[in-house]
């Protein structure tokens, strides 16, 4: 486990654990060295194998849009393994060297801490790892579902020619070496892809300690795709099958809408508790009495939450700089009223760095690009407080029409009784109506507009006094930080 060194005239004790060290024996031997190395008064760093050859501690994987987009199709993924991917890209990019590393080594107890794997049974992660290699995959696979059908050709005699079909898959990882003695990981990525993993020219950052909070694995796609789409402000409208796939990473559908509405109600909740600045609901076609095709609705928080700002009252150099990089008055007039300042100042100067990035894909209208900065967040910019300022400047009240006389019961709406056995629903009642009636209905508007539409037709139709209602503005409280406990 050890081994004595002399340097200089001082004896150095390293100690390296083994894979099938216990951690308490390792903790114990460390603690040890730890008090004689301050005794000695000795400087001593010693670096997991490997991890040397970085040139930065991973924080986050740059995710090429294609490699967000992908679809299994031979077996399911598991959620540890999308985690492990996502660190492999992360640990690649942040590589010295890494455009002439053909085959990437990694310290195989910081890939399983990053991925947060906390268990002991290093065999069991292994084993999961090593699969990754037998899982074949469609890259970018929403381009196909979204290209128009090609013209079938005439045929000739009785039978017509069949149209042409264009279609490829490739493996996650094209080889992979693991040997836990010595701590090492190694992984080599498909050619066909390796440019978009190491270099991508547009692509999504996943911060690695958000994805450690994920516990499902359709919880972790859902939340790349609303990274993926929040320009846009909505993922397409594709087939609510063809949706299933992609957030189950399976690769056969569920059988019944009952069934992914049970997984996809977990993802939204975990969407919405981990994503920063976003906030997400799902919704949905029918063709006669069949749900048909789905999409995401992708929303930033603070929007329809603010107190009105006017193009007037942003700084002049903001103003000057909008103006340079295409936009016109009415347009900042609309984006000075749906953002905050520093929300703003965030966005323009990511765009302005990034149209001053020689080394990457340029910017060719900077105009456009800004207004899908705005909408999509891309210089990730959190608020100091998550806290809505609905209460420095009181709204006005709600008016009740057009099925939202409902939400006028929110002042007196009672506890339903397993919340309040949980003990936190009577303090949240009582902190509600001891806010003033404006800012009781302010929230109250905020919490309507912000809810599914399911949720919203469940309001009107049994009001407040429903338990789930009541559950759904309990949680939505403490969630955007109006009630802390």
């Amino acid at each position: 486990m050890g081994a004595d060194r002399l340097t200089a005239g001082v004896t150095l004790r390293v100690f390296r654990c083994r894979a099938n060290d216990p951690k308490s024996y390792c903790a114990v031997w460390y603690l040890v060295w730890h008090t004689w190395a301050m005794v000695t008064d000795s400087m001593i760093v010693v670096y997991p194998e490997g991890s040397v050859d970085l040139l930065q501690d991973p924080v986050e994987a740059r995710k090429a849009l294609e490699t967000i987009d992908i679809r299994v199709t031979n077996r399911p993924i598991t959620l540890l393994q999308h985690k492990v991917y996502n660190v492999w890209i992360a640990f690649a990019q942040s590589t010295a060297n890494a455009a002439e590393t053909r085959i990437f080594e990694f310290p195989l107890n910081e890939v399983m801490e990053v991925a947060g794997f906390d268990s002991h049974n290093t065999e069991y992660f292994i084993n999961a790892a090593r699969q990754l290699l037998d899982l074949r995959v469609e890259y970018n696979s929403l381009a196909r579902q979204l290209a128009p059908p090609e013209p079938k050709p005439e045929g000739k005699g009785r039978r017509a020619a069949r149209a042409p079909m264009k279609w490829a898959a490739a493996q996650l990882i094209s080889f992979i070496e693991i040997d836990s003695s010595i701590n090492r990981m190694r992984v080599e990525f498909p050619e066909v892809i390796r440019q978009e993993i190491l270099r991508p020219d547009q692509y999504r950052s996943i911060d690695l300690h958000v994805q450690a909070q994920f516990t499902s694995r359709a919880g972790l796609a859902l939340y790349e795709y609303v990274l993926r789409y929040a320009g846009e402000g909505a993922s397409p409208w594709l087939p609510w099958e063809t949706y299933s796939m992609l957030l189950s990473g399976s690769s056969e559908p569920h059988k019944s809408m009952r069934e992914l509405s049970k997984m996809l109600k977990r993802a939204i909740e975990q969407v919405n508790a981990h994503h920063a600045s976003h906030q997400i609901h799902v919704e949905f076609t029918k063709r006669g009495k069949a749900f048909h095709r789905m999409r995401v609705v992708i929303k930033l928080r603070h929007q329809g939450q603010l107190p009105f700002q006017s193009a007037e009252s942003l700084p002049r150099p903001l103003t000057d700089t909008l103006h340079r990089l295409g936009l016109k008055d009415r347009e900042i007039e609309v984006i000075a009223a749906s953002h905050p300042l520093p929300y703003i100042e965030a966005q323009v100067a990511y765009v302005q760095r990034r149209f001053s990035d020689s080394t990457r894909e340029r910017v060719k209208v900077p105009g456009a690009y800004l207004r899908s900065a705005l909408q999509g967040n891309y210089a990730g910019h959190v608020a100091a407080t998550q806290t809505p300022r609905i209460a420095e400047q009181p709204m006005a009240p709600i008016p009740v029409a057009k099925g939202q006389g409902a939400i006028a019961s929110l002042p007196t709406m009672p506890a339903p009784p397993d919340v309040t056995r949980s003990g936190g629903a009577d303090a949240i009642r009582a902190w509600y109506s001891a806010q003033d009636e404006t800012h009781r209905a302010a929230l109250a508007r905020a919490f309507y507009e912000s809810m599914a539409p399911q949720i919203r037709k469940m309001i009107e139709r049994s009001g407040m006094e429903s338990k789930g209602a009541v559950s759904a503005f309990h949680g939505w409280l403490k969630q955007n930080g109006h009630y802390t406990e």
